[in-house]
């Protein structure tokens, strides 16, 4: 195997020490002691009480656009690192407005996770076990929400209006949410990748941006999603409820009988949806 050189040109550490190479060091030189007693949580019910938690972290102060609230705990944590990690390399554009963008021809973006969010899950469990409705807020605090794309780089100039004078989807979506108060995006993970360009519109055009959610596909034996594009067959509208019944059953719902109505069997599934997946407290 050929070896290769790797050179580390930048370091981002948020440590119980201090946020920063600087603060980290620093404390290490001191031998400053970072466990104590664990403060985040009751940990009165475990047999180890101690642990080295990180204090004093304002997130805000080191980052532009992801807003902090919206994300757990440890994407905060990730985030501020990358952004310590860049600002140590020297990797910003100094000709940029903000000093703090990245040169994007430098720069690259490897995602991992270990445990994602533990104390987002965890307090999603223990209300779930106590009876109580989950969270859903917690889905928007996972890290797979928060990852950014470099529009510029990765899409470039799209378009607003098409040759024919009609405006494009992504401007006439922005717009048209926007006139109608839209607060919350559901919709499929094939149009995840347009989230950013409408987010970058919403900002020029100084509209609110609706909380965004995407969710799997049904797909086909060939792994390409059920539409017309990919030659899946027409629902046969002669037995509505017949299509609905398994629609039904791919979200885990249970049927109906054959000779319900099509109003009385939706009635049916949304309040076994809510009973399912959004029980009452």
């Amino acid at each position: 195997m050929t070896p290769r050189r790797v050179v580390v040109t930048g370091l981002g550490l948020v440590t119980p020490l201090g946020v920063g190479t600087v603060a980290t060091w620093t404390g290490l030189l001191e031998g400053r002691v970072a466990t104590g007693p664990v403060r985040s949580f009751d940990a009165a019910r475990y047999r180890v009480d101690r642990g080295a938690e990180i204090e004093d972290f304002r997130p805000g102060e080191h980052l532009r656009r992801l807003r902090p609230a919206a994300a757990g705990r440890a994407s905060q944590l990730a985030a501020v690192a990358a952004s310590l990690a860049l600002a140590d390399a020297g990797l910003e554009d100094e000709s940029a407005a903000d000093a703090r963008v990245p040169r994007p021809e430098r720069c690259g973006v490897a995602m991992g996770t270990t445990s994602g969010e533990p104390a987002e899950i965890e307090r999603f469990d223990d209300a779930w076990v106590a009876g109580a409705a989950g969270d859903a807020e917690f889905v928007l605090r996972y890290p797979c929400h928060v990852i950014a794309q470099n529009v510029a780089r990765e899409v470039g100039d799209f378009v607003l209006r098409r040759a024919d004078g009609l405006f494009a989807y992504q401007l006439a979506v922005v717009v048209d949410d926007a006139d109608q108060h839209i607060t919350h995006v559901v919709r499929g993970e094939d149009l995840a990748d347009n989230t950013p360009r409408q987010l970058l519109l919403q900002a020029a055009l100084g509209l609110p941006a609706p909380r965004y959610l995407h969710t799997p596909l049904v797909r086909g034996a060939d792994g390409e999603k059920l539409s017309k594009q990919h030659g899946a067959p027409a629902l046969e509208t002669s037995d509505p409820l017949k299509a609905l019944q398994r629609a039904a059953e791919m979200l885990g719902l249970s049927p109906v009988p054959a000779q319900t109505q099509v109003t009385d069997a939706l009635a049916h599934w949304v309040m076994a949806w809510r009973a399912l997946y959004n029980p009452a407290p």
